[in-house]
């Protein structure tokens, strides 16, 4: 559990002093979530998630009024915010940022603050590091061929190139989603996806089918490569942060997809937003096996607790007993309520007691995670 003391120890870094070109900033990994120290007009340091974003900040509401009348940050999407120190040494006179309901939400932070504000950036996950750069890197820096990989940028974001079993995809890199590898549903990448002996057939809220998720055999990065990765084609992304605008022709259209931050930790990754290159290199995390959702359910996120927004009928979950629409109000493990997405993904046969509302009743309900997508048979069927 994240705690005040663990802030206050963490994000009280050494001195402002004179303005540098470039800095090293250690950050800290919770739930899944890279975070460092942000203050706004001299407030304290607040933790805010490592975004690689368009360089503006993500902020949740209830932090923007402290800063804003209500009105306007109820009125406008977008806000001025002055004064902005990132870990008490890089400062900010002012600075765009977006305002959203409920941002936080599970997560341990209070908004996001876009790494792409700098002309370059790297972040290290072995040695829990971001640098970040006023300037671009040295030109005489050496590149290693073997682990260069193009990158197309996107009005800020990076997209890597990667391949995934002979498929060569772009995959926009998106803090704000730390899922996996999650495709928009093309009728290709369907059909391709459906090609995989090791697949399982996803249904939305609505009892339809929206879509699938494989295992593939590896997915390269340069020279880096993952074994048995997990990949996702779904509807739930059509309207979202890959689906874009087809009607005004949106720049979301040109990526497959998009790769989480709990993907992307398998890769130590410099970007140079002056030449386009993004360079990876692997982490001591590369060859971890990606975890599905091992309980056969989808989640929202309520004040009160996670509501059931669909159920796999032969799933773990159904078989504890949980039904559609029941609210989860305690996760009795590791973290409490705000630990169970990650709960949730632990290894098959771990139990995972909750307490569930159903109508207004307690039922004390423990679901026993299975595995739903074959670690073996990783190839394409043909």
């Amino acid at each position: 559990m994240l705690t005040r003391r663990d802030l206050v120890s963490f994000l009280a870094v050494a001195g402002a002093g004179a303005q540098p070109e470039t800095i090293v900033i250690p950050f800290r990994v919770t739930r899944g979530t890279p975070w460092i120290g942000l203050s706004i007009a001299g407030s304290e340091p607040m933790p805010f998630a490592l975004g690689t974003s368009n360089g503006v900040l993500i902020v949740d509401r209830l932090v923007a009024d402290r800063f804003h009348p209500r009105e306007l940050t109820a009125a406008a999407g977008l806000v001025q915010f002055r004064d902005i120190v990132v870990a008490n040494q890089f400062r900010v006179e002012e600075h765009v940022g977006f305002v959203l309901d409920h941002y936080a939400g599970e997560r341990p932070v209070v908004g996001s603050f876009g790494l792409n504000l700098f002309a370059s950036w790297a972040i290290d996950w072995d040695r829990r590091e971001v640098t970040l750069s006023r300037r671009p890197p040295s030109r005489s820096r050496p590149k290693a061929p073997t682990r260069v990989s193009t990158d197309i940028h996107r009005r800020g974001w990076p997209v890597a190139r990667v391949e995934v079993d002979g498929r060569m995809l772009n995959l926009l890199i998106e803090s704000d989603m730390p899922h996996g590898v999650l495709l928009k549903p093309d009728a290709p990448l369907l059909a391709w996806a459906r090609r995989f002996s090791a697949r399982r057939e996803n249904v939305g809220p609505d009892g339809r089918p929206s879509g699938v998720t494989v295992r593939a055999r590896s997915l390269r990065l340069g020279a880096c490569e993952v074994a048995g990765p997990l990949i996702t084609v779904g509807d739930y992304l059509q309207h979202g942060a890959i689906g874009g605008d087809q009607r005004r022709g949106d720049w979301r259209i040109n990526c497959d997809g998009i790769m989480g931050f709990d993907f992307a930790r398998r890769f130590n990754l410099a970007c140079d937003s002056d030449s386009l290159v993004l360079r990876a290199t692997p982490s001591a995390q590369i060859g971890d096996v990606q975890a599905d959702d091992r309980a056969g359910l989808a989640l929202e996120h309520l004040p009160s607790g996670y509501r059931v927004l669909q159920i796999d009928p032969a799933g773990p979950a159904a078989r504890a007993g949980l039904e559609r629409g029941d609210v989860i109000v305690e996760h009795h493990g590791p973290d409490g309520l705000i630990g169970l997405p990650f709960a949730l993904t632990r290894a098959p046969g771990t139990r995972v007691p909750l307490t569930v509302d159903r109508a207004g009743a307690d039922l004390e309900l423990t679901i026993v995670l299975e595995e739903r997508v074959a670690e073996a048979g990783l190839s394409p069927s043909g």
